[in-house]
């Protein structure tokens, strides 16, 4: 059991991950339109947690060996057009400024938990 384990720093990712990501339509994490994939910017994965503060792993470790996820099977480092940011931009009021319709994420296929 052990060797089909993600690496501790995955696993603590995927804790965060559950932890800040509630189950809705509303996600704050998850910037993919298909509900069966995920995708993680990391800058903006970092700036969730400081904000909640919850701490996490150092993204230059964490980055060496998020490509092994088992839990949610990595797929690639893609530019993905971020349902997140589209609600943002759709909900902007007053001198807010417009965020970017595409971001690089890191993509998972969704797992089962």
């Amino acid at each position: 059991r052990a060797i089909g384990a993600d690496h501790p720093l995955v696993q603590q990712f995927w804790e965060i991950f559950d932890y800040l990501e509630p189950d809705s339509d509303e996600g704050i994490l998850n910037h993919h339109r298909d509900p069966s994939m995920i995708a993680i910017n990391l800058p903006h994965f970092e700036q969730v947690c400081n904000d909640r503060r919850v701490s996490f792993p150092p993204i230059l470790e964490l980055k060496r060996v998020l490509n092994t996820s088992r839990r949610h099977k990595f797929l690639a480092i893609i530019p993905v057009n971020s349902i997140i940011h589209d609600r943002f931009n759709r909900d902007l009021r007053g001198t807010s400024t417009r965020k970017p319709s595409i971001v690089r994420c890191w993509v998972f296929e969704r797992g089962g938990k």
